[in-house]
């Protein structure tokens, strides 16, 4: 076979990919280039699709995809094209499920998903604006690299218009095509940018949304549809319409609402019944909502691989609920030895005793303290205590009763004296801050219990880290055989595609539960899946008997940022306790001084008053 590219005879390198249709090898004489050569002779449609690609000026062509820049000619015959080399990249299905990501991209983390996806729509974009419709998405049709560019390949195969014909795309993966290709001969017919949209929409998804499809549901009743079936009857298991449509979230997955309002407006657009007829939106809307998005993510607190909006982390909630990490751990320092808690709450108790708590005075100051210090004030000379004529007098209204009017004058200083005691004396009772130092000091010892008590948690992480060792490791085995690799009786490729669709991408993923909620798995092809992860295992060896570490570093690291946060707060309380104690002792000694001088004037009203009895 003598091969040449525009009259040139080239040179064929080694073998760097082998698929369905043909293989892709280096060319060592033109490089950042590669040349894919068919397995057969394309057809005459093929080989006019090929040479006016090959023929599109190069600002025409979309950036960053495998285009057609040549073709590859033995003798008179199409034997394959060449294209730009993407090199050191991984299929986009490495990025989306957590298993494979894990070894392939183990510096990833929410954010770079959040990256891939919006480079994703960008090179939709890209395809769209040079007048192609891409046709056969799927998980396979874009490569990513470590710093989250994407390229698309396989653009042999994209639907292109060259002076009025339309050059179809006829191929195509179930999963990836929109309600309106459910069900339709795919050769020959003519497809849009709208279904497109539906393809990058369901991508998009899987990204965020670890590799679950978007409708791979759990039905409310009956068994599963297929996914085609479901896409047919727009059941997306994450929309608000889900139950009218008779399914649900599927358990342990991100919650629509770890997205903003306006990716999910998008998604509902994509994929509800509405999609078709008012048009999804446009590759470049996507760019522009997953960069709000990206803008919007703050990173977890407790996991720096994790990113959300805010509030708590949903991918925290998932990994606790599943013990499955989602992103490779990142190293860091050794965690030091847990400090002694028992110390430290004995410690504190100790400093909490030295604390002189303000008490209630032995007895109130009151008039009785002063009545046997004071003395009437003496009546004035004018004053003359009326005799009988001078009553009768008053009596019929004829002169002023002085004396009468004194002694109304001296019993009103008394009331008010009396009323401005018990003002005080209630105004004592009530401002007292007791009752609340004495709630403070029992919520700071139970802090100092708790703190204690921590020595408990630590134990029990150190008895349960054998087992959590073992169960870790065992799923890090597991998760490196691969459904998609897998030989399994009955179980093809579309099958294939309905596990991954249900969240199953490893044998670490298999169990009785989650093949229950997979579309045309009942108990024989589940048995059989069963017994592929069985067989997956046997080779497993115990980290127990293996060396591994016992304690989970993480563990105990949560429970010091425990201690530490709890001998803060105690600390914080004993501040907060020393400010209340010094103003009660304040206000105790000023109110003590208002009672007794109050007392006295009482003491002093009352005598004023009994001298003119």
């Amino acid at each position: 076979m003598s091969l040449v590219v525009a009259g040139n005879p080239i040179q064929i390198g080694r073998e760097i990919a082998h698929g369905f249709e043909g293989a892709v090898h280096e060319l060592p004489g033109m490089p950042g280039y590669v040349a894919k050569l068919y397995h057969t002779t394309p057809d005459p449609f093929r080989a006019r699709k090929l040479q006016a690609m090959a023929a599109m000026p190069a600002a025409a062509r979309p950036a960053g995809a495998a285009w057609p820049v040549a073709v590859v000619l033995d003798g008179a015959k199409i034997a394959g094209f060449v294209m730009p080399r993407l090199e050191n990249r991984r299929e986009l299905h490495a990025v989306c499920a957590p298993a494979e990501r894990k070894r392939t991209f183990p510096q990833a983390d929410y954010r770079f998903l959040v990256a891939v996806a919006a480079n994703l729509a960008r090179a939709f974009a890209t395809v769209h604006a040079a007048g192609a419709v891409i046709g056969d998405v799927n998980e396979r049709l874009a490569l990513v690299d470590q710093r989250a560019t994407v390229g698309l390949v396989d653009c042999d195969s994209f639907q292109i218009d060259v002076d009025g014909a339309i050059l179809t795309c006829d191929v195509g993966v179930e999963q990836y095509q929109p309600p309106e290709m459910q069900g339709v001969a795919l050769r020959g017919n003519r497809r849009r940018r709208n279904f497109d949209c539906f393809g990058l929409a369901v991508l998009v998804f899987q990204l965020l949304f670890f590799n679950r499809h978007p409708f791979a549901g759990v039905p409310l009743d009956g068994a599963p549809p297929s996914l085609g079936e479901a896409i047919a009857q727009h059941r997306f298991a994450w929309s608000a319409e889900a139950a009218t449509r008779g399914v649900s979230q599927p358990p342990n997955t991100l919650p629509f609402t770890a997205l903003d309002d306006r990716l999910r407006e998008l998604f509902e657009r994509a994929f509800g019944p509405n999609g078709p007829s008012e048009g999804r939106h446009p590759a470049r809307a996507w760019v522009k909502a997953l960069d709000s998005y990206a803008a919007q993510l703050v990173v977890c607190r407790a996991n720096p691989q994790h990113a959300h909006l805010s509030g708590p982390c949903p991918i925290c909630v998932i990994e606790g609920r599943t013990g499955t990490l989602m992103f490779v751990p990142r190293g860091g320092a050794a965690t030091p030895a847990l400090p002694d808690f028992s110390k430290m709450a004995a410690h504190v108790r100790a400093e909490l005793g030295q604390r002189v708590l303000p008490k209630a005075p032995g007895f109130l100051p009151s008039e009785g303290n002063h009545a046997r210090r004071v003395t009437g004030s003496p009546v004035p000379p004018a004053l003359k205590r009326p005799g009988i004529l001078d009553r009768v007098l008053h009596a019929v209204g004829i002169g002023e009763n002085v004396w009468a009017n004194e002694l109304t004058r001296r019993d009103a200083v008394v009331e008010k004296t009396r009323l401005a005691y018990q003002a005080a004396l209630a105004n004592w009772q009530t401002a007292l801050h007791r009752d609340a130092i004495a709630s403070l000091i029992r919520d700071i010892g139970s802090r100092c219990d708790r703190l204690a008590n921590l020595h408990r948690e630590a134990d029990a992480v150190t008895v349960g880290a054998a087992a959590r060792a073992r169960n870790d490791t065992l799923r890090t085995w597991l998760e490196a055989f691969p459904i998609a690799s897998a030989s399994i009786q009955g179980v093809g490729t579309t099958r294939i595609a309905a596990l991954e669709g249900a969240g199953i991408d490893t044998a670490a993923d298999v169990t009785v539960k989650a093949l229950e909620t997979v579309p045309g798995f009942g108990p024989v092809l589940s048995k059989r899946v069963l017994a592929w992860r069985k067989a997956c295992e046997v080779r497993f060896k115990d980290p127990t008997t293996a060396g591994m570490p016992a304690v989970s570093a993480p563990a105990l690291a949560a429970i010091r940022a425990k201690g530490s946060s709890l001998e803060a707060a105690i600390r914080d309380g004993i501040v907060q306790l020393d400010r209340m104690i010094a103003t009660e002792t304040a206000r105790v000694s000023g109110v003590e001084a208002d009672l007794d001088r109050l007392a006295r004037d009482l003491a002093q009203a009352r005598a004023d008053r009994a001298i003119m009895a």
